[in-house]
């Protein structure tokens, strides 16, 4: 059993430190969304009163409220007559909500329908999204060429949003030939221009040194700006970096505060570095019963490396009553999702059952 459990741990040092970024390139994830002012004031009967008279900006507002109120029904109503009038950025909320499936049964052909209403009339954030379902071929055929046009168009007359975007296009070679000083160039201005999303992609660069040389203290303050802005991705990544000792000394409570924080907001990739840390115990006092439940939860949703540790749990009895069988569920499941090392444990320990 030594030498498997050393091929386990040996598995969650490396992802530690490189799998953690794995949900970096989510394209156009809150920014997409046009929304009102912070600093308004929402008076809703005046609203009301205001959409009845014909004031269809009024009735964008009215539909963003309620947005934010998650009745979906009434921004369907609200955003489709305000998109009907010629507000634009209802258009392209109502994009949102038919790929997003808030509401409504979720339908890409009608979001690329609304996206290419507003992008076609002058809104570049319409533009921003039209690329994206170019670029993964949802409710269009997959045009990497055309992404790349929107996102371009959508960043050269200022969207933000679509700069980050062209920065992903950059930096993964969608397309065009890998660039990461481009990359490196877009993300900034678009961290810049508070784009969250982007400070995380930018603190990625810093660390890696893509682009630009390696810069630790660069990372951190992107990061910590893009986490402090609601970003739990970028919380995840903050989380590793003050793990990894990169800042000049492991800081083990900080790590554990953001990678919960991060964990508790749906990035289950947080939930398994966070079970490592308490599997693993450097620097802190060990706590198998916190990993158990922590890798079950990643396992859950959809983190095989968790699997594939958890399975570990249940062959060697730690911190869970010794099965065999679930160890080889587990081991298959993460097998079954392409994990090598899922693979290995499943027909080492199928061989002695």
């Amino acid at each position: 059993m030594k030498s498997t459990k050393a091929l386990i741990l040996l598995t969650i040092t490396v992802l530690f430190t490189t799998f953690l970024y794995f949900l970096y390139t989510k394209i156009g994830k809150k920014e997409n969304l046009s929304t009102v002012n912070k600093n308004e004031k929402v008076n809703i009967n005046f609203l009301s009163k205001s959409c009845k008279d014909g004031n269809m900006n009024d009735c964008f507002k009215l539909g963003y409220y309620y947005w934010t109120k998650r009745n979906y029904k009434k921004v369907l109503e609200l955003y489709s007559i305000s998109c009907q009038s010629g507000i634009l950025k209802a258009c392209n909320n109502l994009g949102v909500l038919y790929e997003k499936g808030y509401g409504v049964k979720r339908n890409y052909k009608k979001a690329f329908e609304f996206y290419s209403e507003a992008c076609n009339k002058g809104y570049m954030i319409a533009c921003s999204n039209l690329g994206t379902l170019y670029l993964v071929g949802k409710g269009v055929e997959k045009d990497l060429k055309k992404a790349f046009e929107l996102y371009s168009k959508s960043c050269n007359k200022g969207s933000m949003l679509g700069c980050n975007n062209l920065g992903i296009i950059y930096e993964n070679g969608y397309g065009v030939k890998k660039n990461y000083k481009k990359a490196f160039e877009l993300y900034l201005r678009a961290c810049k221009g508070d784009v969250m999303e982007a400070c995380n992609n930018l603190g990625r660069l810093y660390e890696k040194g893509k682009g630009t040389p390696i810069d630790y203290e660069k990372a951190n303050e992107v990061y910590s700006k893009a986490c402090e802005s609601g970003n739990m991705e970028a919380c995840n990544n903050l989380g590793v970096l003050h793990y990894s000792g990169k800042l000049g000394g492991i800081n083990y409570r900080e790590a554990v505060e953001f990678l919960t924080k991060a964990c508790n907001n749906g990035i289950f990739i947080a939930c398994y570095n966070l079970a490592v840390v308490y599997d693993t115990g450097y620097g802190m006092k060990s706590d198998i019963i916190k990993a158990v439940q922590l890798y079950s939860k990643a396992c859950n949703n959809g983190i095989l490396e968790a699997c594939n540790n958890l399975g570990n749990f249940y062959e060697d009895g730690n911190g869970v009553e010794q099965n065999y069988e679930k160890a080889i569920e587990l081991y298959l499941k993460a097998c079954n999702g392409g994990l090598k090392v899922g693979c290995l444990n499943y027909n080492r320990l199928k061989s002695f059952r």
